[in-house]
C-alpha cells in the first residue's frame, strides 16, 4: 500500500496544507522551519497506526463536529515529537480557536482514507486493545533520522528508564536494525547489498550489542567508520533485515548529511532501484547535488516528485513538480544563485 496524499490542518507549522505524492520517490525541500522533518514524522506515524473495530466517541471536536476514534494515531504521533523527559513536552496543536480543539490529519492511500486527530497535549484519547484488528499498512515502514544512531547501539534498552532526550524515531531504528537477518534474500536485496558492501569494504553485522563492518580479515566497530559510511550501513542492515521490500515505505531525513559528494550518486542509484521495485520513498533535503542526481539518473517510467515547502502568513504551503527546476519556489536553487551573485558581484 502506498500513500497518495495527505491533508493536514492545525498541526505544528501546518495551518492548512495538502500534498499529493508519487508512488515512487518524494523529495521535500524548504528552508529551516518549514516542516520537512515534521512531514516525515507524520507519515511515519500513519504507517505505524493500528486499526480498531470500534472505540468510544471522544469529547474532542474538530470544526464543531464530534469524532469517532478508530485508530491509535494520537498515541503514535506524540512520542515522535516528544522525548520522555519531564517538562520538555510540546503541544502539537497549532491554534486553539473556540471551534477547533484538535488537529486533523487525513491520509489517502491506494486502498483507503484514514482520518486521524491529535488533541491538545495532556488529553490523550484511549483506545481499547481488545478492539484491535491489525496494522493499517501491511508492509513495515522504515525511518532514518538525520542523526547517526548506529554508534549509540544499546541506549534503546535504557530509553524509558533513563528518560533519554531522544524521540521515538531515534530509538525505533536501533530496535529495528538489530533483528535477525532474512534467511532468504531477494535478488534486489542481494544486488544492492553487494553494491554497498563494495563501498564499505565488507558486510554489516550486528553482534555483541553493536554494529561492525566485516572486512574479511578484521571487524571494525561502526563507531570508527566515516559518517557517510554509517549511513550506507543503515541501508545495508535495512535490506538485510527485510525492511526494504516491495510495498514498504522508506522515510529518510537529510540523507546527504555528512555524506561526501562522491557517495551521493551511489545513494541515488540505490534509492531509484528501490523505488522501481515498489518501495515508496520520502526524503527531506537541503542538498542541490542530491536533487540534481535524481534528475540525471531518472529513466523513462521513473516517478520522482519534488515538493517545495515554504512559509506564508497562513502557515506552510506546498508546491509539487516532477522537475525541480520547474518549482516556483526552490530555496536550494535560490541559495546557489545568491552565492554566485555574491561571488561575481562587482566583477562584471
Amino acid at each position: 500500500m502506498s500513500i497518495k496524499s495527505i491533508d493536514i490542518k492545525n498541526f505544528t507549522v501546518f495551518e492548512n496544507i495538502k500534498c499529493e505524492f508519487s508512488p515512487g520517490i518524494n523529495i521535500f525541500m524548504g528552508e529551516n522551519g518549514t516542516g520537512k522533518t515534521h512531514m516525515l514524522k507524520i507519515l511515519y506515524a500513519i504507517t505505524n497506526t493500528e486499526k480498531y473495530n470500534k472505540s468510544f466517541e471522544s469529547e474532542n471536536k474538530f470544526q464543531g463536529m464530534p469524532i469517532a476514534i478508530s485508530n491509535n494515531f494520537e498515541h503514535v504521533i506524540l512520542p515522535l515529537f516528544n522525548a520522555p523527559v519531564e517538562h520538555m513536552a510540546v503541544n502539537l496543536v497549532r491554534n486553539k480557536p473556540d471551534n477547533s480543539e484538535s488537529a486533523k490529519i487525513e491520509v489517502n492511500t491506494d486502498k483507503e482514507i484514514v482520518n486521524a486527530y491529535v488533541a491538545e497535549l495532556g488529553s490523550l484519547v484511549a483506545v481499547n486493545p481488545s478492539d484491535k484488528v491489525g496494522s493499517l499498512f501491511e508492509q513495515e515502514s522504515f525511518f532514518i533520522p538525520a542523526k547517526d544512531m548506529l554508534s549509540h547501539s544499546g541506549i534503546e534498552n535504557d530509553f524509558m528508564k533513563r528518560l533519554l532526550p531522544l524521540d521515538r524515531t531515534q530509538i525505533d531504528i536501533l530496535n529495528n536494525l538489530r533483528v535477525s537477518r532474512l534467511r532468504e534474500q531477494t535478488e534486489l536485496s542481494k544486488t544492492l547489498m553487494k553494491k554497498l558492501s563494495d563501498i564499505l569494504g565488507g558486510s554489516v553485522l550486528y553482534m555483541h550489542g553493536g554494529y561492525f563492518i566485516d572486512k574479511g580479515n578484521r571487524r571494525v566497530n561502526i563507531a570508527h567508520e566515516a559518517e557517510g559510511h554509517k549511513k550506507l550501513a543503515v541501508i545495508y542492515r535495512a535490506l538485510d533485515t527485510g525492511y526494504l521490500q516491495p510495498g514498504s515505505i522508506l522515510l529518510w531525513d537529510e540523507p546527504e548529511a555528512n555524506l561526501s559528494l562522491k557517495l551521493i550518486p551511489a545513494i541515488v542509484d540505490i534509492l531509484m532501484e528501490l523505488a522501481r521495485n515498489g518501495v515508496q520513498i520520502f526524503l527531506a533535503t537541503h542538498e542541490y547535488n542530491l536533487m540534481n542526481y535524481f534528475s540525471i539518473r531518472k529513466k523513462e517510467g521513473d516517478q520522482v516528485a519534488f515538493i517545495s515547502l515554504r512559509k506564508t502568513e497562513n502557515g506552510v504551503v506546498s508546491e509539487i513538480e516532477d522537475d525541480y527546476e520547474l518549482l516556483g519556489h526552490n530555496p536550494i536553487i535560490e541559495a546557489n544563485i545568491n552565492m554566485l551573485e555574491d561571488k561575481y558581484d562587482g566583477c562584471l
